[in-house]
């Protein structure tokens, strides 16, 4: 739909690998950490203490803030195309995330009927 040029295409799956291995190092690095506060704030959650659980989600939410973000890959593949496709992309993007909300609405067992196969394809 987008229709990228092999060069355009080239860079936008080495954009896509470098994210990708980017948030398995970070994983790898903070997933034990993570873990630890998101038992800590079920711990919390548990035995009622709100307060420990507003100090710890701000606690998981800083964190995080260090993860790699999806939104940076979004930029290097709009840098790679034209303005016209990434109009399309985002136009798209838009379509889909309409399409998940609207998915997500349906009771459980209806849900996957509508749910569109695999990624975006460019």
């Amino acid at each position: 739909e987008v229709g990228l040029t092999g060069e355009q295409a080239q860079k936008i799956r080495e954009a896509a690998q470098a994210f990708t291995q980017s948030v398995e190092t970070w994983r790898a690095e903070n997933g034990p950490r993570l873990r630890e506060l998101r038992s800590e704030m079920q711990q919390a959650r548990q035995s009622g203490d709100r307060a420990r659980f507003r100090e710890l989600t701000e606690q998981l939410r800083e964190f995080q803030a260090g993860a790699p973000r999806p939104a940076e890959l979004v930029e290097k593949i709009e840098a790679a195309l034209s303005k016209e496709q990434a109009e399309t992309v985002r136009e798209l993007r838009r379509k889909y995330a309409q399409e998940e909300r609207e998915m997500m609405q349906r009771p459980r067992g209806e849900r996957r009927e509508g749910a569109r196969g695999g990624g975006l394809e460019l």
